[in-house]
């Protein structure tokens, strides 16, 4: 009986300090964000770690509308730059957790094989789901179909590691190529948007959270 009272005071001790250790390797930043506006159809990929090291990636971006007739996947994307809409049709097969494509081009027979990583098992062999392929420049080439019919297809061309730093709304990144660049923002987070400025310059980047991105070999 003397040894309740103490017992319970430990393990009380015990939960709080792994509680404030939790919170001590939990950011606002940490998980993958996505910048909002394009340029050239590229944009930037950023996933923090709660180990504080993070990895950002150059992407080709480009998002599309689906729909799928019987065999037939047709879709729509609209240029940002140029507001050009281009509308094409291939045939799709689903075959277990593979998706495979063909799209006719100058009239030969262009065949991609995406995996799926999400969302298996689909005994209604629902397009819906993440795939991963590996596209013409080597690099693995990342799509999502979403049930709502829109298609987010990410190909990443350019890697960059590092290690950050939080002190108030202050974030400094220290990248793992150089031994002298480092670069400090003002970060503004409010639920799902990021806001990064320049600590010299003043420029504002936008960010949006997402849950897919890469993790790549360069």
């Amino acid at each position: 009986m003397k040894l309740k009272f103490p017992f319970i005071f430990l393990l009380l001790m015990l939960i709080q300090t792994f509680s404030y250790s939790q919170k001590k390797h939990t950011s606002p930043l940490t998980g993958n964000w996505e910048s909002i506006a394009l340029s050239n159809s590229r944009g930037l990929l950023m996933k923090f770690n709660p180990d504080s090291t993070f990895t950002f990636q150059v992407v080709l971006a480009a998002d599309y509308s689906y729909k799928i007739i019987g065999n037939k996947m047709i879709t729509k994307y609209t240029n940002d730059n140029s507001g050009k809409i281009f509308i094409d049709t291939s045939t799709i097969e689903i075959k277990k957790d593979t998706l495979i494509s063909t799209f006719k081009r100058n009239g030969k027979d262009e065949i991609t094989t995406m995996i799926k990583t999400s969302g298996k098992n689909n005994s209604n062999k629902s397009i819906a789901g993440s795939y991963t392929w590996k596209y013409p420049n080597g690099h693995t080439a990342f799509s999502k179909f979403t049930k709502e019919g829109k298609w987010i297809f990410r190909l990443p061309i350019q890697s960059t590691k590092g290690k950050y730093l939080i002190k108030d709304s202050l974030v400094t990144f220290n990248y793992a190529n150089s031994d002298t660049l480092i670069d400090k923002k003002k970060f503004w987070v409010k639920k799902n948007i990021l806001i990064l400025t320049d600590a010299k310059s003043g420029k504002e980047d936008m960010y949006k959270r997402v849950d897919y991105f890469m993790d790549e070999k360069y």
